[in-house]
């Protein structure tokens, strides 16, 4: 997987437990164009502190553009942001 590490933005279902289940998200290319990325399936989910921070690192299985393929995506609990971490 080559590392990316870049902002996103994340449509999730949260349960009644607080488990956070991502469902797709959009991530902008260098043309500055918008692009829609439908999670497939989540094979992990680990609790880690990075740098001080709490995050949670989601190992998932995504389509983009036709294509299937494996991704790390990363949830800060400190600020509640989404990033796609790996591809």
């Amino acid at each position: 997987m080559k590392t990316i590490v870049k902002p996103i933005e994340m449509k999730s279902v949260t349960d009644v437990n607080g488990t956070i289940r991502p469902l797709r998200f959009r991530i902008t290319d260098q043309e500055e164009r918008l692009h829609t990325v439908n999670v497939l399936s989540i094979y992990s989910v680990e609790q880690s502190r990075i740098a001080g921070e709490k995050k949670r690192i989601y190992t998932c299985e995504i389509q983009i553009r036709d294509k299937v393929r494996i991704c790390e995506l990363r949830y800060n609990l400190d600020t509640t942001t989404w990033e796609l971490y790996k591809v």
